[in-house]
């Protein structure tokens, strides 16, 4: 049996946009407007690389949404990671780690930055239409195409 881990995940991506309200017959999207949503998260991690350069830009972070520390925690008693955010501070991988393990609760105030997320919820966005659409399953289109690509010239024929 072939992996079908791209199907998964699209399922349960769109599972959580139905839940969360991104697909409501009240007010339905187009196809064109998942495409320009796609299209925000490409300039989204283009943002970060040009305010950061290529190298910090591909460092993910997290931007605190709110000021928050360990003691806005209801799991403060059992917290050995003592620290304090301001709205809008980054926060390192290395301290989101942390504050996973000792104050789950408080991830809500952590929002993603970075390229690698930017991407990650391009591959989000990309993924859950091929359920809410019905389309061929991600993980066989994906094979379909990659097989293609691997018979296609060097630069698919094109010089420079």
């Amino acid at each position: 049996m072939r992996n079908q881990l791209l199907t998964e995940m699209a399922r349960e991506f769109n599972h959580w946009c139905v839940v969360k309200g991104h697909h409501t017959n009240a007010s339905p999207k187009t196809f064109g407007d998942h495409c320009e949503l796609m299209h925000s998260e490409i300039s989204e991690a283009y943002d970060e690389f040009r305010i950061a350069g290529e190298a910090q830009g591909t460092e993910p972070y997290f931007e605190a949404k709110q000021d928050i520390s360990e003691e806005d925690s209801e799991h403060r008693a059992g917290g050995t990671f003592v620290f304090f955010f301001e709205k809008g501070e980054r926060v390192s991988l290395t301290d989101y780690y942390k504050i996973v393990f000792d104050y789950p609760d408080l991830l809500q105030y952590l929002k993603p930055r970075g390229i690698p997320f930017e991407l990650a919820d391009l591959l989000i966005r990309a993924l859950e239409n091929f359920i809410h659409y019905g389309w061929l399953d991600p993980d066989e289109s994906v094979r379909i195409v990659h097989e293609h690509n691997k018979t296609r010239e060097f630069k698919h024929g094109k010089k420079g």
